[in-house]
């Protein structure tokens, strides 16, 4: 896991296998290390392929079927939407300071995990 929000929540992904033997789900939970309750970040039908957080825990990417923007209690700042047709979100990195948010595009064709 990787802290986020002033040290307040521990940004994580679980698994979970779907019904009747089908694929494993990557889900991106974040915890609240006071209280213990998780949250789930995406809806249920929607599952992150991975995430990155900014150095300073103030901010974090999720990468899934969009590319949303987090603050580091968990509040959705921006929706990038889906990538371009034929592409996926491939990977994604803060600038040291935060303030920026770079990503990288694969076509959809390839699967490179």
């Amino acid at each position: 896991g990787q802290w986020v929000g002033n040290e307040k929540f521990v940004l994580f992904v679980t698994e979970a296998r779907g019904g009747r033997g089908g694929p494993v789900r990557s889900i991106p939970l974040l915890a609240d290390v006071n209280s213990g309750s998780t949250k789930r970040l995406l809806p249920e039908r929607i599952v992150g392929d991975s995430l990155e957080a900014s150095a300073s825990g103030n901010r974090f990417a999720i990468l899934a079927e969009n590319l949303l923007l987090f603050d580091g209690d968990g509040a959705l700042l921006r929706d990038y939407g889906p990538p371009p047709e034929g592409y996926r979100y491939m990977s994604a990195a803060f600038s040291p300071d935060g303030s920026q948010l770079a990503y990288v595009l694969q076509p959809a064709a390839l699967n490179f995990h």
